[in-house]
Parts: structure tokens; sequence; C-alpha cells
């Protein structure tokens, strides 16, 4: 090809058709990379933005909405887990599915790509995910992202902004930090302290952070198992809670109940090395654990020795704490009795005190290591299995008990 002027302009277009050559054959490049063998957007684009707080993760891939598309949603979902996660073709399936059973409300806008919030849990859930609507106006940040971050497959939040009827969706990518990240063109990702996210401000509304203009309307937790302990929080929850640094040690405590039921107990020793999650009763047990433990101040008379004292606490772990300050218990073994009997020693997780009745503190007959003594007990039950030197015994409240013989003096029918 010839072209004609001068050798400014001559120059000048040999460079203009360079660099427009090298422009299709990268966005020919780029094409194959994010080809799907299904469906194709007509309406893709992406950002890389530099950023040195994650080390060995240099750039933050953005999934943007343009060309006055309404996407935010499924860029939302994208941004979360990549491009991979989820495809127009699939929101709109899902859109029509759950307009079966919306009763006239409308779940998208096929010509924008506008979802309803409903559309992006369902096709999370499809994925495997698990989704956790947040109680924004029941529970503040600073107590419930604590307990969201204690699922150890928490990879985020997504987060609906705006009061029209057409929101607008945001990610929050949590990595050991969070960070905002937006489809809209132009805006970059942002990292946000845990301590900033989610406040609500002085007009009354909650934002993502400080500087926004759209308030939050709606939260999404999402990882890949269920989000229990903050549902044992949302269920216990009561407006004269104590300092989540009290509550959220008082709440993991309580997974380590000791329910009577074979099928219940199966739960919470499966707890500790899979999470699943709870039947109601096992939740409700949790839940009524927790209560128990911060519902109210509690006084309560303690003797020890020739002293006595009247300590006032919520917990009972705060009544040990009380105790320690005064120096009437350390690190040497202690036994509670009321009405003579004992309800606690410091060997046990769980306790049975009753907080109307005053405590006798001992520390002298709790078993020690090389110390002698003469233990007597009683189980009646089922025998389920007899063996060379032991029994097997399914008490009432469904306890299996092995029993050596050699440590039996009566057995009675």
């Amino acid at each position: 090809m010839r072209y004609a002027g001068n050798l400014k302009n001559i120059l000048k277009k040999k460079k203009e058709k360079k660099e427009k050559k090298e422009k299709k054959e990268k966005k020919e490049k780029k094409d194959v990379i994010f080809q799907e063998p299904l469906f194709r957007e007509p309406f893709f684009s992406e950002e890389r933005f530099s950023t040195q707080t994650f080390p060995g993760n240099s750039q933050t891939l953005v999934h943007r909405q343009i060309d006055g598309q309404l996407t935010c949603g499924m860029r939302c979902l994208q941004n979360m887990y990549g491009k991979h996660i989820v495809s127009r073709e699939e929101m709109d399936r899902q859109s029509k599915k759950l307009e079966m059973n919306s009763h006239g409300i409308k779940m998208y806008n096929p010509e924008c790509g506008f979802y309803h919030i409903e559309v992006l849990e369902a096709l999370l859930q499809e994925k495997g995910k698990h989704v956790q609507r947040i109680a924004l106006e029941k529970i503040s940040s600073d107590y419930y992202i604590p307990m969201v971050e204690l699922n150890p497959t928490f990879t985020g939040y997504i987060v609906a902004l705006g009061i029209g009827v057409m929101k607008h969706y945001i990610t929050v990518r949590y990595n050991g930090q969070y960070k905002r990240i937006d489809s809209f063109p132009g805006v970059q990702p942002q990292l946000v302290a845990s301590e900033n996210l989610f406040q609500r401000y002085t007009d009354g509304n909650i934002y993502c952070s400080g500087g926004e203009t759209q308030p939050v309307v709606a939260v999404l937790a999402i990882g890949g198992s269920p989000f229990v302990e903050y549902n044992v929080l949302h269920d216990s929850w009561m407006d004269a809670a104590p300092h989540i640094d009290e509550l959220k040690p008082i709440i993991l405590e309580a997974f380590d109940y000791q329910p009577k039921t074979l099928c219940q107990k199966q739960w919470f020793l499966n707890w500790k090395q899979k999470r699943t999650p709870p039947d109601a009763k096992c939740l409700e047990l949790v839940v009524a654990k927790v209560r128990q433990q911060f519902e109210k101040d509690k006084e309560v008379i303690v003797h020890y020795k020739d002293d006595h004292t009247i300590i006032r606490c919520k917990t009972f772990s705060q009544l040990l704490r009380d105790l320690k300050s005064i120096k009437w218990i350390s690190d040497i073994p202690f036994v509670f009795k009321q009405d003579g009997k004992q309800v606690y020693h410091s060997g046990m997780k769980e306790e049975n005190i009753n907080w109307k009745l005053p405590i006798q503190l001992t520390t002298d007959d709790h078993p020690q290591i090389g110390g002698f003594y003469t233990f007597n007990s009683s189980v009646a039950g089922v025998c389920t299995k007899k063996q060379e030197n032991a029994y097997s015994v399914l008490d009432r409240d469904g306890t299996l008990h092995v029993l050596y013989k050699k440590a039996i003096n009566n057995i009675m029918q």
C-alpha cells in the first residue's frame, strides 16, 4: 500500500496502521483465552490493578460492566471467584426458574442484565457455596464480622447498595484483609479495615466504608461451609450482650457441650473435624448454653475456708476470673460444692451451677496425680457387650460406659 503526502503524514499513518494491527491481534488473543463453549458475552471488560497488600498476589483482576449494561450482579460473583463461576446464560436461566414461584415479582431484566439478589444467592448455592444473609438491623458489624471470620472457608461478602428498585452489587473479598471491588468502570479496588466495614453513620444508614454515598441494604456472607457460629450469635442475640471479646469465647465454649442422646453427641463430636450444619435440636442446645451464660448479672455467695464473698458476674468464666483476681483459685485443682454435692471441678469442661445457691470452694479433695483415693460409683443400664475383662453398659441417657470387671464390687438386676 502506498501513502500520499509529506513524510510526516506518511510516518503517522504507518504508525496508526501498526497500532491498529497490534490492538486487533491482542483482542483476538484475549478472546481465545476467555472463550466459553456455549455462550460468549457481547459486553465484557476487565482490568488489572497492582497492589502491594497481598504477598504473591501483585494484581487484582476486576471484571467490569460496560456499554450501559447493569450486570453488576454477575460481575460481583465473578470478582469473588473468577469469570468461570457464572455466565449470562446461567444467570438468565436461574432467574426464569425463580420467577416461576415469585408470585409476579421480576427476578431480572433481560435487556440490561440486572438480577435480583435472590438470583445471586440461588446460583451460589447451586454451585456448592454456602450463603448467609446478615441481619444488619439486628446485629452490629462489631459482633458479626468476627463471628463470620471463624468460618475458615469464608471468602467474602456480596453487598447490595442503594435504595432504588435496581440495586448496585459490589464484592468485598476476604483474604486476611478486606478488599472492596466494584465492577463500575473506573472504580479501583480499595482495601477496607475491618473496623471500618459496614458501620452505621449519623444519618442512620450503614455504609460499606467511609466516604460513600450509597447505603448498604443487604449483605451476604459467602463460604464453602455453613456459618454456624454466626447462627448461634443470631439466635442467642440480646440487646444487652457483653462485649465481643467476652461473647466470642462463650460461643466457642458452647460447642464443647456434652448432650445426652447419641445422635446429638455424634454431631458435637463430628463438629471438631468437619463443619456440618447442626439439626434444630443441636443448635437449640448451643444457643441455650450461650444465653445461660450472659442472660443477666448474677450474685453468688462463695465460701472459702473461713471467709466468704459475693461475686457479681454475668458468666461462669467471669466468676472464675474474679475468684482468680482475689487469689482464691489458681492453677492448683479446686472443687465447687452446693448442698454438699460436687457441681464443678477444675478439670471439667461443663459446669452445673445453680446460681441461686451458695458455692463452697475447696482445694483439698480434688484427685491429684500421685494421690491415693477411693472412688465410689454406680452405673445402671443395659449390658450391650461382654468382654473378657469388661462390660459395655448403655445408661438411660444414652451414654455408653465401659466397666472393668476388677473394679466392680456388685452387680444387681
